[in-house]
């Protein structure tokens, strides 16, 4: 694990703001004494809110890993490091959703658009990151806690994953993964655990339909197929938090 205490050039060109990392780290005391990564994916709805999957962020793991006795999360881009807490974030387990508000407000945030415009065979693509990758980062220790300056290559880390929409339907899911008759999409390929969180995007417009939620077989780390939660239910709730 590499935790930059030094400033460093950027690497990997210019970020992209809308697709991020939930990241975590535990620690006891100073930058030599962590363990952690990347946990899931996440991006910008629209410049006030910053989703995720809940299973990836929610208050039950808000902790840090056995025998250390500090956590703290955040979320990364190549050109935005915001930590979170649990008071920042509203959990809706039976859409496998956590919402982050951005606190940042004078910050200006591009966010994907949205369509519900998409069928079967529908072209697609997910980005996101693979689970327990650890960037580069410039960081220090500061009043007992660890605070990340810049986030130096993770566009180098995203991984890439497309093909087409293979089934539509709604399912219940009462696992790790809780999902209450919720409208999905399997997609005809796989990816990387790690992606959940991130958005499933169309081909031919850049839109998003759906967030990424869980892959199978379950037990293995690169998935052979992955799901995702439509983007009209993912819109339901952020629109009764306005």
């Amino acid at each position: 694990m590499k935790l930059m205490k030094k400033k460093r050039r950027l690497l990997g060109g210019v970020g992209n703001e809308m697709l991020g990392a939930i990241f975590k780290l535990s620690y006891n005391k100073g930058i030599k004494d962590t363990v952690g990564g990347i946990c899931g994916s996440c991006f910008f709805i629209d410049s006030n809110y910053i989703i995720t999957a809940n299973h990836i962020l929610n208050k039950d793991n808000f902790k840090p890993n056995d025998n250390y006795r500090y956590c703290q999360y955040w979320v990364l881009s190549e050109n935005f490091v915001y930590e979170i807490f649990p008071n920042y974030f509203k959990e809706f387990p039976e859409t496998d959703l956590t919402i982050i508000k951005n606190l940042k407000e004078n910050k200006k945030i591009s966010s994907y658009k949205i369509s519900k415009e998409y069928s079967l065979e529908t072209e697609c693509y997910n980005e996101g990151f693979m689970k327990s990758d650890m960037p580069l980062l410039d960081c220090r220790w500061e009043e007992n806690k660890i605070i990340i300056e810049k986030c130096n290559n993770l566009e180098n880390l995203k991984k890439h994953s497309e093909g087409k929409i293979l089934f539509i339907g709604k399912i219940n899911l009462d696992r790790d993964v809780k999902l209450k008759d919720k409208r999905i999409m399997c997609c005809a390929y796989g990816g990387h655990e790690g992606m959940s969180g991130g958005p499933l995007i169309k081909k031919d417009t850049g839109e998003v339909i759906g967030r990424m939620s869980f892959g199978l077989p379950p037990d293995k780390e690169t998935k052979e197929n992955l799901f995702a939660v439509s983007i009209e239910e993912i819109k339901i709730v952020e629109e009764s938090l306005k």
